[in-house]
């Protein structure tokens, strides 16, 4: 009887916490969302980006297109010479001309972290309708700031955690754990120094730590609803050589 009892209070207490869990998690995310107008984000055609990236003691350019849905591409001014990256929407190339002319494959990580790139309104918005499942970590310090830890765990299983300010209600960091080809890999940013552009809350600066690389981005310009055509992500075609001609021949 006691232990029928231990299971039943066992029960109770865990559809309780359930429910306050739940409850404290959709006023968050209602609040966050409306601090950030996510709802006119998630209505945006384009966003064009012009900035800035620091790494590892060197500075360089870009400037990043991103469209709905699910294509993306990146030009870099990197000494002297220009590298692209791109997703089609189903698949990743890149060019960089210190390593061939030509376009090669986006593979792994990088592939990865590209197809994340064409998500304009991010993964924590409707994770519902998208099969992700979402809970409530509690509250915790940063660095003498309270924020909310929420926890996204990916249909695929990718985890992905925030944290957003108590008091301002916008994203401070964000922790992901990704596995690529078996490997776990974590990388945490920092978005900051937001800006209202159209009614939208974007971080004008974002750090970020992948397996100990530290990167700095700090965006310029942030355009909305820029006209470009889908030619821009398609991957070039390879031009054929001499040689490959004369194989042909």
């Amino acid at each position: 009887m006691k232990k029928l009892l231990s299971i039943t209070f066992a029960i109770i207490i865990t559809a309780l916490f359930t429910v306050v869990n739940g409850q404290d998690l959709n006023e968050i995310l209602d609040q966050h969302f409306s601090v950030v107008g996510q709802e006119k984000l998630a209505e945006v055609k384009t966003i064009t980006v012009y900035g800035k990236i620091m790494q590892i003691g060197n500075e360089f350019t870009f400037v990043q297109k991103m469209k709905n849905p699910n294509k993306f591409r990146m030009e870099a001014n990197i000494q002297g010479q220009q590298m692209i990256q791109a997703f089609d929407g189903e698949n990743g190339w890149y060019i960089a001309p210190w390593i061939s002319p030509d376009p090669q494959d986006l593979t792994g990580v990088q592939l990865k972290q590209a197809r994340e790139q064409t998500n304009i309104e991010g993964d924590l918005y409707n994770w519902e309708e998208k099969g992700h499942q979402a809970e409530y970590m509690g509250a915790e310090d940063m660095e003498g700031t309270e924020v909310y830890k929420i926890k996204l765990t990916k249909k695929e299983g990718d985890e992905i955690f925030y944290f957003i300010d108590s008091e301002s209600y916008v994203m401070l960091k964000e922790a992901r754990k990704i596995t690529v080809e078996g490997n776990e890999i974590e990388i945490e940013s920092f978005p900051g120094n937001y800006e209202m552009i159209n009614g939208i809350a974007f971080p004008m600066s974002i750090k970020t730590n992948t397996m100990g690389q530290e990167t700095e981005i700090v965006f310029d310009s942030v355009k909305i609803d820029l006209e470009f055509d889908d030619s821009i992500f398609v991957r070039p075609v390879q031009e054929e050589t001499e040689e490959e001609k004369e194989e042909i021949k």
